[in-house]
C-alpha cells in the first residue's frame, strides 16, 4: 500500500490538486501508514473530510436521518447493512443500538442502487465503478450483499 501511494503521489500532477482537497499536511503519509490510526480511521484524521461522523455526529441529527432511512428502506435493511466495526467508527447509541451518523447515507446510497445491481447480479460476473468511492464504504456494501461483483474504486492521490 505504501508504494502505491508513493507512485499515485509521483505520478500525479501537482497543478491539478484542487485547493478542495488541499487540506492535508505535508507529513501526512506518516499519519497514513501509522497501524493505531489505520485501525481506527474512522474515528481520526485519515477519514477527515470522507465521513460525515467527525463533523456532524450530532445525537439529533442521526436520529432524524435514522428515521427518515427507516421509512425508505425499512429498520431490516440497515441492520443488515449498517457498518460499524470496520475503522471503530464514532457511534451514537439509538435504541439500544449503535448508528453512525454517515454509514446511514451509506446505506441509503446502497438501497437506491439495489434494483440495479439485483439485476447485473443475474451475471456470472458484473463491475461497479465507484468514482471518488473514499475508504470504499459502498464498494464494502456492494460486494457484502452481491458477491458476483468486481468492484473498482477510482479516487485522486490527495
Amino acid at each position: 500500500m505504501k508504494n502505491s501511494y508513493k507512485l499515485a503521489k509521483s505520478l500525479f500532477p501537482k497543478n491539478l490538486i484542487s485547493k478542495h482537497w488541499d487540506i492535508y499536511p505535508s507529513n501526512f503519509h506518516k499519519v497514513l501508514f501509522n497501524e493505531d490510526k489505520l485501525a481506527n480511521f474512522r474515528r481520526n484524521e485519515l477519514s477527515f473530510k470522507f465521513n460525515d461522523s467527525l463533523e456532524k455526529a450530532m445525537l439529533s441529527r442521526t436520529k432524524k436521518v435514522l428515521s427518515r432511512l427507516c421509512e425508505v428502506t425499512g429498520k431490516e435493511f440497515i441492520e443488515k447493512n449498517k457498518e460499524i466495526l470496520v475503522g471503530n467508527p464514532q457511534t451514537l447509541t439509538i435504541n439500544n443500538k449503535p448508528y453512525d451518523y454517515h454509514d446511514l447515507f451509506i446505506i441509503y446510497f446502497l438501497y437506491a442502487l439495489f434494483p440495479f445491481l439485483s439485476e447485473k447480479n443475474k451475471k456470472k460476473k458484473f463491475f461497479v465503478c465507484d468514482i471518488g468511492g473514499g475508504y470504499g464504504a459502498l464498494a464494502h456494501r456492494i460486494k457484502k450483499n452481491f458477491p458476483n461483483a468486481v468492484c473498482l474504486l477510482f479516487d485522486l492521490p490527495e
